[in-house]
C-alpha cells in the first residue's frame, strides 16, 4: 500500500503547509523582534501583556489566543527547536499524508496545548508552537512504528540512503531535539527570571497527547477518513471530548487570575 501510494504521489500539491506556518514564525519573530521596546536572545524576550497573539492567563476571554500563541516564541532557541521539528518530521508525513491531514493534526495540536496549558498552570502564559510541533514528533512515532517493518529492508538501496531511512537515526535525531527542548522548557519555567513573562511548558505534552490520540484516526490508513474507521473515531471523539472539558473548565473555574478588558 505504501509503494503504491508514492508511485501516484506527484508532489501535486506540494508539501506547502508545515512550510507556510514555519515561514510565518519565522517572519513573526524577527517582525517582532526588531520592534521598538523588544528584547530578544536565546532564552528569553520581552512580551508586554499588550501583545495580541501570546496567551496571558488573565486574557483568557480573547480566544484567539488559545490559537495564535504559536506565533510567537520566547528565545530563538526554541524556535529553532520547532522549526525543525516541523520541517524535518512533519515534511515526510505531509507528502505521505497529504496537506489537509498534517493540518488538522498540527492544528488540534495547537489547540490541545492551550488548553492543556489552561488546566494545569492557571497563572503562567504561553508562547511558541509546542503544541503542534510536538503532536507532529507523536505522529512520527506512530508512522515509525507503524510502517517498521517496511524500513530499510531494500538491500539494493545504497548504504547512505539505509543510513539515512534508518529507524535508529530517526528515534537519535528525535530525541536530541526532545531532551534539550524539554530540559530548556523547565529551566525557563522554573528556574530564569524573564523580563516580563513566564512561559509553561504543558503545551509540550498536552501537544504529545494530541498527537498520539489522532494519529490512530489520521494517519492509519490514507485511504479512509477518520469517521470510517471504528477505533479511529472512538479516538477522535475521545479527543474532542478532552477539547469539550477544558473549554468548560475555563468557563467555569474560578481559580484563573481577575481578567483584564482594558
Amino acid at each position: 500500500m505504501v509503494e503504491e501510494h508514492l508511485s501516484k504521489y506527484k508532489c501535486l500539491p506540494p508539501p506547502f503547509f508545515m512550510i507556510a506556518v514555519t515561514i510565518a514564525q519565522i517572519v513573526v519573530y524577527i517582525i517582532y523582534s526588531t520592534k521598538t521596546g523588544w528584547y530578544t536572545d536565546a532564552l528569553d524576550s520581552i512580551s508586554s501583556s499588550t501583545n495580541s497573539l501570546i496567551y496571558y492567563p488573565d486574557r483568557r476571554h480573547e480566544a484567539w489566543r488559545f490559537i495564535s500563541y504559536w506565533l510567537l516564541h520566547q528565545g530563538f532557541i526554541d524556535l529553532i527547536f520547532n522549526v525543525l521539528i516541523q520541517i524535518v518530521l512533519g515534511v515526510p508525513l505531509e507528502i505521505m499524508f497529504s496537506w489537509w491531514r498534517m493540518a488538522v493534526l498540527w492544528i488540534l495540536g495547537v489547540i490541545a496545548g492551550s488548553l492543556g496549558h489552561s488546566l494545569t498552570d492557571h497563572y503562567e502564559g504561553l508562547a511558541g508552537a509546542a503544541g503542534g510541533a510536538y503532536a507532529i514528533m507523536a505522529a512520527h512515532c506512530f508512522v515509525l512504528i507503524q510502517e517498521r517493518s517496511r524500513l530499510n529492508v531494500d538491500l539494493t538501496d545504497s548504504k547512505a540512503k539505509r543510513i539515512l531511512c534508518s529507524l535508529p537515526l530517526r528515534v537519535c535525531f528525535m530525541l536530541l531535539i526532545l531532551i534539550p527542548q524539554i530540559a530548556l522548557a523547565v529551566y525557563r519555567r522554573w528556574f530564569l527570571e524573564p523580563i516580563h513573562l513566564k512561559i509553561g511548558i504543558a503545551a509540550h505534552i498536552s501537544g504529545m497527547l494530541a498527537g498520539i490520540t489522532l494519529s490512530e484516526p489520521f494517519l492509519k490508513d490514507i485511504k479512509r477518513y477518520p469517521f470510517q474507521n471504528g477505533v479511529g473515531f472512538f479516538s477522535l471523539f475521545t479527543f474532542l471530548m478532552f477539547i469539550g472539558g477544558t473549554v468548560l473548565f475555563n468557563i467555569l473555574y474560578k481559580g484563573y487570575p481577575d481578567e483584564i478588558y482594558d
